[in-house]
């Protein structure tokens, strides 16, 4: 049950496949879908061992959802014809190696379902621990707000970072 501060939605979804948003212990995950095989997770607050569950889930259902809107007839991404799922660090305060190991996760099993996931660290706070651990050559990252932006509308051709290395395949 819900406490105050608290919007518990294990597993929910919106009509859309969309994952509802959730807030509580320290981390909120606000999802959009701002266009057809698009969905945009606003992550904030602190990520670590007790909160990565619930960015794992969300994460999770986001691929899932794109994934299976690109898989029906006329589904595909009127952006790219590839479906993509934006993970937005912006207000993330604090980036622990758990979050790093669920972001890695996540963009292999995005590939592997040939989703594009793209992790916008536009902060030192969220883009630093992907620097010193080599992860931003296996995850599509972008640290800057322009390039962010552009790579969450602009055409899917590869699964290059704005930092120009390219993640494994």
């Amino acid at each position: 049950m819900p406490t105050a501060g608290h919007q518990d939605h294990d597993d929910e979804r919106s009509p859309q496949g969309v994952p509802t948003g959730w807030a509580g212990d320290g981390v909120t995950i606000a999802p959009t879908q701002p266009a057809p095989g698009l969905i945009v997770l606003r992550v904030g607050g602190e990520l670590d061992r007790l909160t990565v569950p619930r960015l794992a889930t969300a994460l999770a259902q986001a691929v899932a959802a794109t994934a299976g809107e690109a898989a029906r007839p006329g589904g595909a991404s009127i952006l790219t014809g590839a479906p993509r799922v934006v993970c937005a660090l912006d207000e993330v305060t604090f980036l622990g190696a758990a979050a790093l190991g669920v972001l890695a996760r996540a963009a292999a099993q995005a590939r592997a379902r040939r989703v594009d996931l793209v992790v916008r660290a536009t902060r030192r706070v969220a883009r630093r621990p992907f620097e010193l651990t080599d992860l931003h050559t296996l995850v599509h990252l972008v640290t800057d707000a322009a390039t962010a932006d552009h790579a969450a509308l602009a055409p899917h051709r590869d699964q290059r970072s704005a930092t120009g290395t390219s993640p494994a395949a």
